[in-house]
């Protein structure tokens, strides 16, 4: 099986306090770690990461602003904010029957 997310670690207040960015899966990120380790307790083995895709600080600084201008166009404003560092990360493991 393979998944597919987006982790992060280190995101400031203003970013996971942003319901529209938690619905857009960045607010609601956690870390590789923890991650990998929920895949581990919900009952999969062999959990590994197979490939990364690492967003530099440009790249998430538009994501972020297009997702609050989006909001604030529609929901009356909120303020972007600064990020680096999140990445979408496909993992793979097995089911441990």
């Amino acid at each position: 099986m393979l998944v597919s997310d987006i982790v992060a670690e280190g995101l400031p207040p203003e970013i996971l306090e942003s319901s529209r960015l938690y619905s857009s899966c960045v607010a609601g990120a956690i870390s590789e770690e923890k991650y990998l380790q929920g895949l581990r307790d919900a009952g999969l083995s062999d959990v590994e990461v197979r490939e990364r895709f690492v967003y530099d600080a440009d790249q998430m600084e538009a994501f972020i602003g297009s997702e609050l201008e989006e909001a604030a166009a529609c929901c009356g404003g909120s303020s972007r904010g600064e990020l680096a560092g999140p990445g979408r990360r496909r993992s793979r493991a097995r089911s441990g029957a």
